[in-house]
């Protein structure tokens, strides 16, 4: 991980960590000592439908299994369903 900027638990104790350095989020599960990318392209940047640029913040939907991402880099709001390679 490289330059994590936010966390989250959900009431699952999944953890859900912005890997800002690496374009990318991951999702620990409970209890799990590795995670998985749940959205981005790992050290892949830009103004895609796969990537983004810095994302400092994010929101977490369990019900519906996405997240919202605030990419600063490119001024817009991503809602990225779990797993997707495509937001």
């Amino acid at each position: 991980m490289y330059y994590p900027t936010f966390v989250h638990v959900d009431s699952s104790l999944n953890l859900y960590v912005v890997d800002n350095g690496n374009n990318r989020v991951l999702r620990y599960a409970s209890g799990a000592t590795i995670g998985t990318t749940i959205a981005g392209t790992t050290g892949i940047s830009g103004n895609l439908s796969y990537a983004f640029g810095q994302v400092w913040t994010m929101a977490v939907d369990t019900f519906n299994n996405q997240i919202y991402l605030a990419d600063l880099s490119y001024g817009r709001i991503l809602a990225w369903p779990f797993f997707a390679n495509d937001s």
